[in-house]
């Protein structure tokens, strides 16, 4: 599979795409430390590909000009309902440029017409605001809250990227860092009303 956009490409992930994550940027804030992938290492990178392949979840690297910038997962893919997870990365080197949108128009287009998928899912962040607003656009809708247990140093708390959002995390009884989740969907309905008319307009405007 390949699909081409105005700008980026997707096709099937590749183990040497994992050796780019050394040139990829770094997050400043500590809440999005866990999207750092500078220092796995190559077998570490090996490891990450080899893990994230199998029958029910498959993964899609993003590219700019042949550089790796990003890629996309599908998990937890049921053949029956036709549904799956979505989990998007980008380079931080390359966001806020309209490159999320493009990418994602692209990719639901592939997915509900080519692949005949009836509905995607996601979970992001609440405090995410970006990743939201990008969902939104596409077509997704809120369907349900949670929280997830947040890994971060003690000494991260109060760095001031995460005191900004401290009204999205929550302390409990045995000091452990719960996060607010928003879980979000589509469905090709929703793409056909919203999400293709929103990457049309995006593309030209990026």
């Amino acid at each position: 599979m390949e699909l081409s956009g105005i700008r980026v490409c997707i096709h099937e992930l590749k183990v040497e795409d994992a050796y780019f994550f050394a040139n990829w940027g770094a997050h400043q804030n500590p809440l999005f430390y866990d999207y750092n992938y500078q220092h796995h290492g190559v077998m570490g990178y090996r490891r990450w590909f080899e893990s994230r392949n199998h029958m029910f979840q498959h993964y899609f690297g993003i590219y700019l000009e042949e550089r790796f910038i990003g890629f996309i997962g599908i998990k937890k893919i049921n053949p029956l309902t036709k549904n799956s997870e979505l989990g998007l990365v980008i380079d931080p080197n390359f966001t806020n440029r309209g490159i999320g949108l493009e990418t994602m128009g692209l990719f639901l287009e592939h997915y509900f017409f080519k692949l005949k998928m009836k509905t995607m899912t996601l979970k992001v962040t609440k405090y995410n605001k970006d990743a939201i607003k990008l969902y939104r656009k596409l077509g997704f809708r809120f369907i349900g809250e949670s929280r997830t247990l947040l890994e971060i140093k003690t000494s991260d708390l109060m760095h001031p990227e995460v005191q900004k959002y401290a009204f999205y995390l929550h302390r409990d009884c045995f000091g452990r860092i719960w996060e607010e989740v928003w879980k979000m969907k589509i469905s090709k309905e929703d793409f056909e009303k919203r999400g293709k008319n929103e990457v049309s307009i995006g593309s030209v405007n990026h």
